[in-house]
C-alpha cells in the first residue's frame, strides 16, 4: 500500500477527504502530495495543532498532563539527554549537544492535539497521526500508562525521522548494548528476540495491524518494559508479552 493510501486508512476529518476527492484530478500531482496539501490547509485554517490547556476538556488535559510526566521520567535516552545511555556519542567538548536535537529535548507540546474518544474500530485503543501530530486515545485507556508509552515512541520516532540518519544509528546502538547485558541476567537473548521481531511475516503482521514498527521501537519498548516492571512485550502489544512469556 503506497503512503497516500495509508493515510487515507487513519481517521481524518470530512472536510480533508472532500478536498481530497476534488483535488486528486489536478495534473502532475500524485495523490500523496494532494493529500499532503489538504491536511496542512486544514490545519492552517483550523488551527488544529494548537493545545490550549484552558480550552481542553478534564480528560483531554489529564492526557496531556500523563504525556509530559512519561515522556519526562521514560524518555531520556531517546530525549538525547546529556546524562543518558546516549550521552558519550552525543556530548561536545563544552557539555552541550548540536542544535538539532533540541527538537527532541524540548518537544513543544502545545503544537500538538490530544484527544479523548472512541474508534471505528472497538480494537483500536489509540492512535498517533503524524501529519496532525495528533494522539487519539481511547478514554477506556487513560489509566494505561503502557498505551500512552507506546505512542509516545511513535511521537519520539517521528521527530527523530526529521533528523540526520546517525541519531537513529547512535540510539539503537546504546540502547542494544545497554538491554543485551540485563536481559541475559534474565535469561533472554536479546539477538534472539530481534532475529524473530525482524523476520517478515511478524513485521507484516503488525504493520497491517497498527502501521510500521521498527527493530529501534522494539528496543524502546523493552526498555520500558525492564523500567516499569512490566512483562516483556507489553509496551509493543500485538501479541508479544505472550510470546515472551
Amino acid at each position: 500500500m503506497d503512503d497516500s493510501k495509508k493515510l487515507l486508512s487513519v481517521e481524518l476529518p470530512a472536510e480533508v477527504l472532500l478536498q481530497f476527492e476534488v483535488c486528486c484530478g489536478m495534473v502532475g500531482r500524485t495523490e500523496k502530495d494532494v493529500l499532503t496539501t489538504c491536511i496542512s490547509d486544514f490545519i492552517e485554517k483550523n488551527h488544529y495543532h494548537e493545545f490550549d490547556p484552558f480550552d481542553a476538556t478534564p480528560e483531554e488535559l489529564e492526557l496531556y498532563q500523563q504525556v509530559v510526566s512519561l515522556k519526562y521520567n521514560y524518555f531520556d535516552d531517546m530525549s538525547f539527554q546529556t546524562d543518558s545511555i546516549v550521552g558519550k556519542y552525543v556530548n561536545l567538548a563544552d557539555g552541550s549537544v548540536y542544535p538539532d536535537l533540541e527538537k527532541l529535548q524540548n518537544i513543544d507540546w502545545e503544537s500538538y492535539t490530544f484527544c479523548v474518544g472512541e474508534f471505528a474500530n472497538p480494537e483500536f485503543l489509540a492512535s498517533f497521526t503524524p501529519n496532525t501530530k495528533t494522539l487519539k486515545v481511547s478514554e477506556k485507556c487513560l489509566a494505561e500508562d503502557y498505551v500512552l508509552l507506546h505512542e509516545l515512541i511513535h511521537i519520539h520516532e517521528h521527530i527523530l525521522d526529521t533528523l540526520p540518519a546517525y541519531y537513529r544509528d547512535i540510539l539503537t546502538l546504546s540502547l542494544y548494548n545497554d538491554l543485551s547485558p540485563k536481559l541475559k541476567k534474565r535469561g533472554n537473548d536479546l539477538d534472539a528476540m530481534l532475529a524473530s521481531f525482524c523476520h517478515v511475516v511478524n513485521e507484516v503482521m503488525i504493520e497491517s495491524a497498527g502501521g510500521t514498527h521498527s527493530p529501534l521501537f522494539f528496543l524502546k519498548s523493552l526498555d520500558i518494559d525492564l523500567r516499569r516492571g512490566y512483562p516483556l512485550g507489553r509496551v509493543l502489544s500485538y501479541g508479544w508479552d505472550e510470546k515472551l512469556a
